[in-house]
């Protein structure tokens, strides 16, 4: 029977730990040997492999290895790695030779106290980012000159964002999903001083040629979802181990391929993107024009029926009702029809156009897109008043729903003197 996480010495190990990006020297967990784990990462895995037969299962989805550690080296003090691990036994070449069953320990969140603690750390960094998002669009002496011309955006990030959307058609994702928006800036103001395109990341003679590649390329006018740099930037990787940014992208648009002897003329300019109907291909420039051909071709006043909706619960139905749109499923009674004239046919007829019961879209998986770059979700605006705090908080406890009575008792334990 596995002990409870009652050591007194937890919270303020946990909690002395930051889950910034800086450089923090962590101790092994079984020696005395120290390792930058941002940097030595890697060699850390090996160093426990080798020396200490510890394997821990599934590193990329610790949302701060460093606090991990620290937690594990304090319960391994006094109790033996057989305690807490699986042992596995397994064939190890050693200098040209095979050695037979040899036992290896693997520390994963089979345990419930190492599920109780993953879960936690992913609790923590949760509203440690939440809590820095909140300040940064709280504040309104955001002042800083725009990347590509010579306006000054004084006021807040989300101005600043808008003015690189709007003017120079720099689409990093709606601020609402942002977070660190300064470092972000620094790290895309760092590319373009050295000539280097957002997108594919090659790098150009000078500044006009840069500039032209930017333009004729429209996708170029992106950040590199391959770029595990701009990961810390996206609220949805702070949301749930394993959910990333990129992932959401879905299939690439096109092959990056900015060979040195392009022919730039052979390029075709290309017309701009539009913004999708929820529920046919009709597509439009124009969020005025979308929202009114939903109301007249298909009876779906979309602005009234998300009138009383906040932003989070409007992204939530916008990417619920693509999905079943896509799937050619009614968005009410979830009845599969042939194609989509047949669905907006029985939508129609069964007074199905109308807004699904909560109940239907109102869950985290909704969270994320299902169409790559959906222009329809970039327009959307909260639609009634609510504190930024009660937004937080209901993001965090609609998708950590499943995990809350763990998280609550982590959080409680942790708390005790």
């Amino acid at each position: 029977m596995f002990g409870p996480l009652s050591f007194p010495s937890a919270k303020s190990v946990l909690k002395c730990i930051p889950f910034e990006n800086k450089p923090v020297v962590s101790t092994c967990c079984l020696c005395e040997r120290k390792f930058n784990l941002q940097l030595q990462q890697e060699e850390f895995l090996q160093h426990i492999f080798d020396i200490h037969k510890l394997v821990i299962a599934d590193v990329p989805l610790i949302a701060s290895l460093e606090k991990y550690v620290s937690y594990w080296r304090m319960r391994l003090q006094s109790n033996s790695l057989k305690e807490f691990c699986s042992t596995i036994l397994v064939d190890i070449e050693k200098d040209s030779e095979i050695l037979k069953n040899q036992e290896y320990f693997l520390l994963s969140d089979v345990l419930p106290e190492d599920r109780q603690l993953r879960e936690g750390l992913q609790q923590q960094r949760l509203e440690w980012a939440l809590e820095q998002q909140k300040s940064e669009r709280e504040d309104t002496n955001f002042s800083r000159g725009c990347l590509f011309c010579l306006v000054h955006v004084n006021g807040t990030r989300a101005q600043y964002l808008d003015h690189l959307a709007e003017q120079h058609n720099l689409q990093l994702g709606h601020p609402h999903n942002l977070v660190f928006v300064d470092q972000l800036i620094d790290k895309l103001q760092e590319k373009i001083a050295r000539l280097q395109c957002l997108y594919c990341e090659k790098v150009f003679k000078d500044r006009v040629v840069l500039k032209e590649h930017m333009r004729k390329k429209l996708w170029h006018k992106r950040i590199n979802p391959e770029n595990k740099e701009y990961d810390r930037f996206y609220m949805v990787n702070y949301l749930e181990p394993g959910k990333t940014w990129k992932e959401q992208q879905g299939p690439e648009r096109e092959t990056v391929n900015c060979d040195e002897d392009t022919d730039w003329s052979d390029w075709t300019e290309e017309t701009g993107e539009s913004i999708v109907c929820l529920l046919c291909p009709h597509s439009t420039a124009s969020w005025e024009e979308i929202t009114s051909h939903l109301a007249s071709e298909h009876r779906f006043n979309y602005e009234q029926l998300a009138a009383d909706l906040d932003f989070y619960q409007q992204v939530k139905l916008v990417n619920y009702i693509r999905r079943q749109v896509h799937r050619q499923c009614c968005m009410l009674c979830d009845e599969k029809c042939d194609d989509n004239d047949g669905l907006l046919t029985h939508m129609k007829t069964t007074g199905h156009l109308t807004l699904p019961h909560c109940s239907l879209w109102d869950q985290p998986e909704y969270y994320f897109p299902t169409y790559e770059n959906d222009l329809f979700l970039c327009q959307i605006e909260d639609s009634k008043s609510v504190e930024e705090e009660e937004l937080n908080e209901k993001m965090v406890s609609l998708h950590l729903s499943e995990n809350k009575e763990i998280i609550e008792q982590f959080k409680k334990i942790l708390s005790d003197p």
